[in-house]
């Protein structure tokens, strides 16, 4: 397990960074600017690795970087330069004295790769060729058969929907997004998905009313759901109002395993009782269904027949 020190001024990619090492069994520490970076490392006794933003709101990255190998403090710690800027920027982060050089956004699937490379010693990274995957941390567990099931995420915050396909991409699992109710239903209605994971608290609704208008929906009425949020709603009318219990909500912060392990049962589930379905209509030859194929909202990861 590393510790590994996260200078980034942008909260979202911030929360995203720490939640990916999060889940690769790493321990985050968070500076929100240069300035608490830097302390941090002055304050700290054991940092493995740094990740650095090089725009850092009036403060330079670079600059930054710059002055900790000037102080000799952790002399030859690793670090690793991000920026939504251009691959230009590589050659003068290297300079300064950057290990590894990462382009932004984030790509969940290979940030845990690089950070694996520089703690091994990587040579200078290419930023024109990202990493090659990585298979899950064994911190998280995962099933013995991958489900290839297609689960439609709904937030309006992408930090979260990046997070949840972080989560299940490497397991095998198609995930879909949608950043509100409107377009939540409108991806189920072509689609349906085996499983609806959705916030409470967005731009054109709320969680509650994209779950109410699945269940009076004919078409949508089969397809199993899951509602997240920081606040317990146990005591909230309109959770009483859907039918939401302890067995279809999911606490934020997400633990992973626990997080993984529900989703799971879930679409065990709905797999189960399709099979039985299919087993009571089609009699002792049995029926194949036709295949689907998902059509509209971005996906992270496919199913392997597409």
């Amino acid at each position: 397990m590393a510790r590994i020190l996260l200078i980034e001024d942008n909260r979202d990619h911030l929360e995203l960074m720490a939640y990916l090492l999060r889940a690769h069994g790493d321990t985050p520490l968070s500076a929100g600017s240069a300035e608490c970076g830097f302390s941090m490392l002055r304050c700290c006794q054991e940092i493995d690795l740094i990740v650095c933003d090089i725009n850092l709101g009036n403060a330079n990255g670079l600059d930054l970087i710059r002055a900790v190998r000037k102080a000799g403090v952790f002399p030859g710690i690793p670090i690793i330069a991000v920026t939504a800027g251009s691959s230009g920027q590589a050659l003068e982060a290297f300079e300064a004295g950057v290990n590894r050089y990462i382009l932004k956004p984030i790509e969940p699937e290979t940030f845990a790769a690089e950070i694996a490379l520089c703690l091994a010693g990587g040579g200078r990274s290419n930023p024109a060729s990202a990493p090659k995957p990585q298979p899950p941390s064994p911190a998280v567990e995962p099933p013995a058969n991958p489900p290839h099931a297609t689960i439609l995420a709904v937030d309006d915050r992408s930090t979260n929907l990046d997070l949840i396909a972080a989560l299940l991409k490497p397991l095998g699992y198609c995930v879909l997004v949608a950043h509100g109710v409107a377009e939540a239903l409108s991806i189920a209605r072509r689609v349906d998905p085996d499983l609806v994971l959705t916030d409470v608290h967005m731009g054109d609704g709320s969680g509650f009313e994209l779950i109410r208008a699945m269940q009076q929906d004919a078409s949508l009425q089969h397809i199993p759901w899951l509602v997240t949020s920081a606040t317990y709603l146990k005591l909230d009318a309109r959770a009483e109002a859907i039918c939401l219990d302890d067995s279809k909500f999911i606490l934020q912060p997400w633990e992973p395993s626990a997080f993984i392990a529900k989703i799971a049962d879930h679409v065990q589930k709905k797999t189960l009782t399709e099979r039985q379905g299919r087993r009571g209509q089609s009699g002792p030859r049995g029926k194949q269904s036709p295949e689907t194929s998902p059509a509209g909202g971005r996906a992270y990861g496919a199913h392997p027949d597409h």
